[in-house]
């Protein structure tokens, strides 16, 4: 059974949450979150139909993500996230993040943050992660 929002909702909003309702859909989620976005402890395997901007903190910990395909264009916040094994993560170099559930990984990543130019630092968190043996980790 798909679990999604109920329509109607507003384009922009001050804070949103829909977390910890059984949601498998982002779909029809507002697209402009002033502050902050939280959409944890759901059944969410993308982020696709989530909203574009968020202003705070983009919370989608306890999620069986399998792709961040649909976050956030910007996120001024912090972002949150759960750590999985097969996880593609490089895309989020271009946040400041935290990562629940593997330190090691957190650690890594955050060696990259904010690195200029972003397609080089993204080669070389991608190699770290492959020596370091978190191969899931290691695609955009």
């Amino acid at each position: 059974m798909t679990a999604r929002l109920a329509g109607n909702l507003p384009e922009r909003v001050f804070d949103f949450g829909c977390g910890y309702v059984g949601l498998t859909s982002l779909e029809g989620c507002p697209k402009h979150v002033e502050r902050d976005f939280t959409c944890a402890s759901n059944k969410l395997e993308s982020l696709v139909g989530g909203p574009e901007f968020v202003g705070g903190k983009y919370d989608c910990t306890y999620n069986p993500l399998t792709t961040l395909d649909g976050i956030a264009n910007t996120i001024e916040g912090i972002l949150l996230l759960s750590w999985s094994e097969n996880l593609p993560m490089l895309k989020i170099l271009k946040y400041n993040f935290r990562i629940s559930g593997n330190f090691a990984v957190q650690n890594l990543m955050k060696k990259y943050i904010d690195q200029r130019p972003l397609r080089q630092a993204i080669i070389q968190c991608q190699k770290e992660l492959i020596d370091a043996g978190f191969v899931g980790n290691a695609h955009l």
